[in-house]
């Protein structure tokens, strides 16, 4: 095969097993986006998320990750959920992607091995890797990063999960020259309750909802409190006021749907006991958070509604 026949082989295989959409970068260091990490840790916009002071050249340069990388696959499926109101952010209502999108790239590589016929060096990533996965699906030509930070892609939005794998093949990379998406739009700024885009497309962790109700281990800062209205894990206001994700047309997803505490209310999650958090929400994206966070932030949430 030709590096343009891999490119449409995976491709193909991707949409089979569920993938939403597919692109494919060339390994390099990403000199360019080297600057403005540091830059971002040295204004302490990171807050208490540490493990952005490790493994700094692994996050630029997918070769130190897996020697003899050629190739970035990435892969992209949506999470779209049906119910209108819920407390937990819209990612979080359902089976952990984690585990679920890495399901699905292993019966991807399963079925790129029948290909080939050979084992191929491979290493996974879904969100818990050293690697920039909005970085390197911008250059895989599925979209740009709008003023929120968050990777739009013109056909999904924003509210997808991106996964994706390096490879030691090497495939044709799927460039594409994206417009502004954004142009004049400041609606994601704008409503942010709490400003914590300090700048277009520059997050101020610390001053972030989403940060606060997961990542934060500690209290959450009185003025943070204030702002907190709507979810007790997450934020999804910048997703939700950006144009891109207002198509009607767009699918639910139909391997996350969602899980019955998504439609508990607030009454429910305040006097959720122990027992109860570890038998219906074990398995989701939300329960690394921990019992003991999500109800105590229930409990900002009560005071406040």
């Amino acid at each position: 095969m030709t590096p343009k026949d891999i490119t449409q082989h995976i491709k193909r295989l991707a949409k089979e097993v569920g993938f939403d959409a597919v692109g494919i970068a060339k390994a390099e260091p990403l000199t360019d986006t080297d600057l403005r990490l540091k830059q971002w840790i040295e204004k302490d916009y990171h807050g208490e998320m540490n493990f952005f002071l490790r493994n700094h050249n692994k996050r630029i340069n997918p070769e130190l990750v897996l020697p003899g990388c050629r190739s970035v696959v990435v892969l992209l499926i949506n999470y779209r959920s049906p119910l209108v109101k819920s407390w937990i952010s819209e990612y979080g209502r359902s089976k952990d992607y984690h585990v679920v999108v890495k399901e699905l790239i292993r019966d991807l590589l399963s079925r790129l091995k029948s290909t080939f016929k050979i084992d191929i060096p491979n290493h996974i990533f879904c969100d818990s890797s050293s690697l920039m996965e909005k970085v390197w699906a911008t250059k895989a030509g599925l979209g740009m990063q709008g003023k929120h930070t968050l990777l739009i892609n013109p056909d999904l939005g924003t509210k997808f999960f991106i996964g994706g794998f390096l490879t030691s093949i090497e495939a044709e990379p799927t460039l594409s020259n994206p417009s502004n998406m954004c142009e004049d739009c400041r609606l994601c700024i704008d409503n942010c309750p709490t400003q914590a885009l300090a700048e277009p497309g520059i997050l101020d962790a610390r001053k972030c909802i989403s940060y606060q109700t997961i990542e934060n281990k500690g209290n959450i800062p009185e003025e943070i409190k204030k702002s907190m209205t709507e979810s007790i894990f997450g934020c999804d206001i910048c997703q939700n006021v950006c144009p891109w994700n207002n198509s009607h047309s767009m699918a639910f997803s139909r391997f996350f749907e969602a899980l019955p505490y998504a439609s508990w209310d607030i009454d429910q999650w305040t006097h959720l006991t122990k027992k109860s958090f570890d038998s219906d929400c074990k398995g989701s994206a939300m329960y690394r958070t921990g019992f003991e966070k999500i109800t105590a932030t229930a409990q900002i949430l009560k005071k406040i509604n």
